[in-house]
């Protein structure tokens, strides 16, 4: 049988070693947010609870300390039933751990940051010939939890993630007047700022973030599907440039792809008429996917006035095809550069692309 608390002790190593590596890539504000969400999660307080501040300075002071500790530290191998297996050997370890109930991720997150996760599979689906496992109580994870992710033709739904994610969002942009942001929240009848009983809170964001955790879903099938992921020279571009406005940019443009094409987030959108998912796709598109997807925002505009779905399927069609210009000239300035160095491939992309802009 699986020891489930060693192997919890030994995926939480590594998620540390992670974190105390790459938490100085991150803005204040982000490594905060990240913060305040893990020690939620770690002391298992509610996404809409707010921690006392006292225990996660505390807390925070304790973990930077253990960083210290294992920064310089090799990933650990994961020992399971005997058997010892590289942290990145996904079909190893869930191999092993088949008949647990319980599902391993691993990965690579934004600037090439290893994230590393252990959490019960409480359903397993098919969606145009992906698999899809649906994860509830997370046992390990690091800094990083996104809501889904994919990894070697698999997506991860998770639950819990899902849930502190949207809420903060929530709380983000929900007094900031965007029409985006109340739209979505109205068709759910839902403010945190009103609802004062903690279980009306916590069964209207569980109906919330289920429904929109399936949207999500979407993004990461489109990335599945869309061929600029399986370029080698876009894997290329965020080796080389990890941590750079270069990685920023590529990664915006296969965002968009992925969200745009036949398969993704957009036309899932569109084919099911969710307006509260797109309210909250276009309150939430920010950065270089924002300034290379201005049409989102336009037809959004269109969308509050008429009510015609049209109108966001003509935006989809022209941001995919904006996106696979925008892909194509980035390939293939990083093709004629990348012979002259590093820093000569990153000044031209940026020269290029990133300057026209406005960044």
């Amino acid at each position: 049988m699986v020891d489930l608390t060693d192997l919890k002790i030994q995926v939480q190593t590594n998620c540390q070693i992670s974190d105390a590596r790459h938490w100085g890539t991150y803005s204040i504000c982000g490594l905060i947010l990240r913060f305040r969400n893990f020690y939620r999660w770690s002391e298992d307080i509610k996404p809409w609870e707010e921690p006392d501040m006292e225990q996660i300075m505390s807390w925070i002071d304790d973990s930077e300390r253990l960083w210290r500790a294992v920064e310089t530290d090799d990933f650990h191998d994961i020992n399971v039933e005997g058997e010892s297996f590289s942290p990145f050997d996904l079909k190893g370890i869930n191999r092993v751990l088949e008949d647990t109930g319980y599902m391993y991720g691993a990965g690579y997150a934004g600037g090439l940051k290893p994230t590393f996760f252990l959490a019960e599979v409480v359903n397993i689906k098919k969606i145009s010939g992906v698999d899809i496992y649906y994860l509830g109580k997370e046992l390990a994870r690091d800094l990083d939890a996104y809501p889904a992710m994919s990894q070697d033709g698999i997506i991860y739904a998770r639950r819990e993630s899902m849930k502190y994610f949207l809420y903060d969002k929530i709380l983000e942009l929900g007094n900031t007047g965007k029409i985006s942001i109340k739209d979505a929240l109205q068709v759910y009848d839902f403010d945190p700022f009103k609802l004062k009983e903690e279980s009306d809170i916590g069964h209207r964001l569980e109906k919330i973030s289920g429904a929109e955790l399936e949207t999500y879903i979407y993004h990461e099938i489109g990335e599945v599907k869309e061929p600029f992921f399986k370029d080698s020279r876009w894997q290329g571009i965020i080796q080389m440039f990890p941590n750079t406005k270069v990685e920023k940019l590529a990664r915006a443009i296969g965002d968009i792809m992925a969200d745009t094409n036949n398969f993704g987030m957009l036309n899932h959108i569109i084919q099911y008429q969710k307006r509260a998912s797109l309210g909250f796709y276009v309150a939430f598109i920010d950065g270089f996917r924002k300034l290379m997807f201005p049409e989102i925002i336009e037809s959004y505009q269109k969308f509050m006035e008429t009510g015609d779905w049209e109108v966001i399927e003509e935006a989809r069609i022209k941001g995919h095809e904006r996106a696979e210009e925008y892909a194509g000239r980035i390939l293939d300035i990083y093709d004629s550069a990348i012979s002259k160095g590093r820093d000569f491939a990153a000044m031209e992309i940026t020269r290029e692309l990133i300057a026209s802009l406005g960044v």
